[in-house]
């Protein structure tokens, strides 16, 4: 991954002088005349697009991005459903709740209950 952005950056900072060379060589080769005020237009014209060509890489890193989270979105969507964990007991005809030897505290007390038994009977 590091060496992929090594190679973008390069490239993004290569490409308007690549780009420059490459006009001005086609222009001289249709035989017209390369004057000062032609080059320095170009180079004008060249710099000012230098920062809407500065983003192309990024976002084609984006775009990588992207694809690759749009992959592991769509193989996790689509896999298979994990076995159910939980069991589920059916509910039976009741039961009771017994503390013993508990220790208990509220806020508004001081002295916790040490050694204290509760007991929740069974509901009618």
């Amino acid at each position: 991954r590091g060496i992929i952005r090594a190679i973008n950056s390069a490239v993004s900072n290569a490409v308007p002088a690549l780009v420059l060379v490459v006009t001005l060589t086609a222009y001289a080769k249709t035989g017209r005349p390369i004057v000062a005020s032609t080059i320095f237009t170009a180079i004008s014209l060249f710099n000012q697009l230098r920062f809407p060509l500065f983003f192309y890489p990024m976002l084609i890193d984006a775009l990588a991005n992207g694809k690759n989270s749009l992959r592991r979105i769509s193989s996790y969507l689509t896999s298979e459903e994990l076995v159910q964990y939980v069991e589920t007991v059916p509910p039976t005809n009741g039961g009771s709740v017994d503390l013993k030897n508990g220790n208990f505290l509220w806020s508004t007390s001081e002295e916790p209950i040490k050694d204290g038994e509760v007991s929740a009977p069974e509901a009618p």
